[in-house]
């Protein structure tokens, strides 16, 4: 299983715009972690963690049920 091609492009965008603003921040020596340079790096990781937490568990339910509609043996 894989995330829909769409979601894939736009985290792909997020994420680009996300490290172009930080390197904008990094580049005028007004990186810190407060501030404004907090909330890029907090969509970044709530990003990931969205992406993760809500994707994975569910395709290991999905995998689960298909393998048991179909009998199916999981690989090792």
């Amino acid at each position: 299983m894989s995330l829909h091609p769409f979601v894939a492009v736009f985290l792909l965008v997020w994420f680009a715009l996300i490290g172009v603003f930080i390197e904008k921040l990094i580049a005028s020596n007004e990186f810190a972690w407060t501030g404004p340079a907090a909330v890029p790096v907090g969509m970044g990781v709530f990003a990931i963690a969205l992406t993760i937490g809500a994707f994975f568990p569910e395709a290991c339910i999905a995998k689960r049920i298909i393998m048991t509609t179909l009998k199916a043996k999981a690989l090792p």
